[in-house]
């Protein structure tokens, strides 16, 4: 089953942290580290969403890169940025990112964006982040984190419905807006 679980720090509820603290003691903990609170909260809704999937704290484990995975067979993917926390889990490999338009700004498309990507991004605000998070989500899907992003890997063809193909393995992607935010979900068949 694939599915997306998302939600805004808006929803996370003093019984919701109550529970998170109970039950995902180490997401909690991880949660105080933070100094900005928007961004324990975002921490806490991971847990939340988590728990909504089924998924229990000692089921999640982290790749030396910091992705994480099951052991069940299911692929996860977290993505959190501004008020959102988003959590994908699928029978596939999955890879996904959120981003609120405006935050990626043309400077970054030099280093991150191939020639033909930052001609059809331009200075657009919304292309910028589509390619962003398209390239974030990539990322997640193989485990390579930020170095994904200089490989100079053209995404351009995923944001006209085209898959492409990566390490022989055939990437889809699907890209959503939630009011001012794009999140892309990409796909390994």
């Amino acid at each position: 089953m694939n599915k997306i679980y998302s939600m805004t720090v808006a929803e996370l509820t003093s019984a919701a942290v109550d529970f998170i603290k109970q039950n995902y003691p180490k997401r909690y903990k991880k949660s105080l580290e933070f100094k900005d609170e928007n961004d324990a909260a975002l921490c806490l809704c991971v847990g939340v969403l988590f728990d909504n999937a089924g998924i229990k704290e000692d089921e999640v484990f982290y790749t030396e890169n910091g992705k994480p995975y099951l052991k069940d067979g299911r692929f996860i993917s977290v993505s959190h940025s501004g008020k959102y926390c988003v959590l994908a889990v699928f029978d596939i490999p999955v890879g996904v990112d959120i981003e609120r338009v405006g935050r990626v700004k043309k400077s970054v498309s030099s280093r991150f964006f191939t020639e033909n990507e930052q001609a059809w991004a331009g200075d657009d605000e919304v292309r910028l982040t589509v390619l962003w998070t398209l390239k974030e989500a990539l990322s997640k899907l193989t485990g390579n984190g930020v170095k994904m992003l200089y490989d100079g890997i053209d995404v351009l063809p995923l944001t006209r419905g085209k898959s492409i193909i990566l390490d022989g393995k055939k990437i889809t992607a699907e890209l959503q807006f939630l009011g001012d935010y794009v999140l892309a979900i990409i796909k390994s068949n």
